[in-house]
């Protein structure tokens, strides 16, 4: 498994397990520079009540907020940023809405169900 697959998978687990930080899991797999030291202090690890099925959830959180619901809002920024336009000028409007949709399914993809019912 490569390094960014096995980043991923360990992003999982993490999330599963009880812990609430990602530091040193970016640590292992990067580094702790200035922009990863500024994700690790701003984003954790948080139990909430799934608003779709009002079960407990785990899932990845910044300030009380969702990243898949921050993600699900960026779906709604039709027009892509003139940075990106300028540096990828092929870019249509479609793959702006693709890769825009794309973002919100994988942190969907790592919210996880907690088992209440688990046996220790």
């Amino acid at each position: 498994m490569d390094k960014n697959n096995k980043f991923l998978f360990e992003l999982f687990e993490l999330i599963k397990s009880e812990k609430e930080t990602l530091t040193n899991l970016i640590d292992d797999f990067y580094s702790l520079s200035p922009d990863n030291k500024n994700l690790t202090e701003r984003i954790h690890i948080k139990t909430i009540n799934n608003l779709y099925t009002d079960k407990p959830t785990k899932t990845l959180n910044i300030k009380g907020y969702e990243l898949s619901r921050i993600a699900n809002e960026f779906e709604n920024i039709e027009s892509m940023p003139n940075e990106l336009k300028d540096n990828f000028p092929d870019l249509t409007t479609d793959d702006w809405d693709a890769f825009r949709r794309l973002i919100t399914l994988i942190f969907c993809s790592l919210e996880i169900e907690k088992n209440e019912n688990k046996s220790k």
